[in-house]
Formats: C-alpha cells, structure tokens, sequence
C-alpha cells in the first residue's frame, strides 16, 4: 500500500506536479541524494492501485515510470502503467462515430511517461554515473502510446490477422483516451498503418 521514501517526495511532487517511480529503496536513496526529491520506489512489487492513488492523492499529475531496464523491468513497467491508467484522472469527453452518433469517451489528464534506462543500468548506478542523463530521461520520457506501440508490435506477429487483431485490441483503448485531438489522430493513423485498414 506505501511508496517508499513518499513522506520526503511529497513537497517536492506537490510542487513540481510530477513524479518518478523507481523499483527500490536503494534507487529512490540515490535520486533524493542526488537531489531528485520527486522520486518515490514501489519496493520491488508491481505498483499497486494503492500505490497509484497515493501519488495522485499527493498531486502528481504527471507520472513517470523508471524501472530497470531488463525483462523483468519491462515487464513490471507494463503493468505499472495499467495500473496508472486505472487510477489516473480523467474528463469527459465525445467522439462521433462512423454512422454519426455521438458516443462518450473519457480523456486521461494523468501524463504517464517511461524512463527508459540505457541497457545494463538501473536507476540508482545511472544516477551515480550520470545525473544529467537521468535528468534528461525522466524530464522528456517515452509516451507511454510510444511504449504501447513498441511493445504490441514486439509481442505479436503483425503479419497475420490474429496478431493485428490481438495488437489493435491493446492499443485502441490507449489511442482513445489521448486528450490531445492532434496527437490522438496521429496514433490513430499509426494504428490503422499497423493494422492495414485504411485511415
């Protein structure tokens, strides 16, 4: 149910609007040494929902995720990020469909973003060798739709129509809920190249 080192990050997350979220105790010791105080470690757990609800509650709006980067890191990132999808904020929202009718569709508001660690790095052996990068990864993540398309596209045979299907299955949700209307239309585009159904 608790972030570690959230009790220090809370000003610091109020303030700056933002948070990162590290897997350990020794990740989030070393960004708030190296004063990165936003910072916030879910303990080595996937993050749970009320883990989630403790960063929105402590006035993240924009949350991002930097776990190791090797399997278990990706795979632990997916999750994260259903999970901060599940909590994150959202507004109304309408769209009309393709026989006119207007339809409901809620806008996630919650930035949630990727840190994607350089091969072989963790949070805390990245911050002690090269703080700038670290900087410079959580302060211009990956879109987590850039995330979404990398790792359906690796996941499934995009050649065959199941592979699409399941792909387009993962995706559309994530597209949908994008508030931006050019950059929602910009993945839509990239969703209908992927499937090969025409924009």
């Amino acid at each position: 149910h608790h972030l570690y080192a959230l009790n220090l990050a809370r000003d610091a997350i109020r303030e700056s609007r933002a948070a990162v979220i590290v897997e350990g105790y020794m990740d989030a010791i070393a960004a708030n040494q190296a004063g990165f105080a936003n910072t916030v470690a879910s303990m080595g757990t996937s993050l749970t929902i009320q883990q989630a609800q403790a960063l929105t509650s402590a006035g993240a709006n924009n949350i991002i995720i930097a776990l190791d980067a090797d399997a278990a890191g990706a795979a632990a990132t997916r999750r994260g990020l259903d999970v901060l999808r599940e909590t994150g904020a959202y507004e109304p929202g309408t769209t009309v469909d393709v026989r006119g009718l207007v339809r409901h569709e809620d806008r996630l508001t919650t930035n949630i973003g990727i840190a994607e660690l350089p091969a072989g790095e963790d949070p805390d052996s990245l911050i002690r060798s090269n703080p700038t990068r670290w900087l410079t990864l959580t302060e211009k993540p990956t879109p987590m739709a850039d995330f979404a398309f990398r790792w359906a596209g690796q996941e499934h045979d995009l050649t065959t129509h199941t592979g699409r299907k399941a792909t387009m299955r993962e995706l559309l949700p994530i597209v949908s809920e994008i508030g931006d209307v050019v950059v929602r239309s910009h993945y839509f585009e990239r969703l209908a190249t992927l499937s090969g159904v025409p924009s």
